[in-house]
């Protein structure tokens, strides 16, 4: 919800308008619907045990393409097609017990050579939250040098983040 928040703010809505997006571990889409209701040309990815959901919700909603895609595999054809200029993820890396999604992740990213942006939503969970963070931003720093925290927002939950990774 996050980081379907900061795509929805004013000064985010003009930059999505016409550009393909990849939503990666997409999970309930809600990434993926808020993109697509901002314009972007979107295909949300999960592992093929999740998407029978996103396959539900991408038939009733303009936009939005679903294709299996596991963190560490090579994109299939609808993401290939698409050649997003955006990717994102949300919730996708979880304290304590995914350091070993960290290079998967990685993986996936580097084979969107198209991709120039790519969006991280996390949350700060407990004390194990910012040692697979930094992991994923040492790994991803080449291919994007330029790392910002461009949200942060505070609620009942804990702290929550958008890392926005340029190349």
């Amino acid at each position: 919800v996050v980081l379907a928040a900061y795509l929805g703010d004013a000064k985010k809505r003009k930059g999505l308008a016409g550009r393909s997006l990849v939503d990666l571990g997409s999970g309930t889409g809600v990434v993926a619907l808020a993109a697509a209701a901002l314009g972007a040309e979107v295909v949300a990815t999960d592992r093929g045990d999740a998407l029978a959901g996103l396959a539900d919700l991408a038939a009733r909603a303009p936009g939005v393409a679903v294709e299996a895609l596991d963190f560490g595999d090579a994109p299939g054809p609808l993401v290939a097609a698409a050649a997003p200029t955006i990717a994102c993820a949300a919730d996708v890396l979880y304290p304590g017990y995914d350091f070993d999604v960290v290079p998967l992740l990685w993986r996936t990213l580097a084979a969107l050579p198209s991709v120039d942006e790519f969006y991280l939503a996390f949350s700060h969970r407990d004390e194990n939250s910012t040692p697979v963070t930094q992991l994923l931003m040492d790994c991803l720093r080449p291919q994007f040098p330029t790392i910002s925290v461009c949200y942060r927002v505070e609620n009942l939950v804990g702290h929550h983040s958008v890392i926005r990774f340029k190349k």
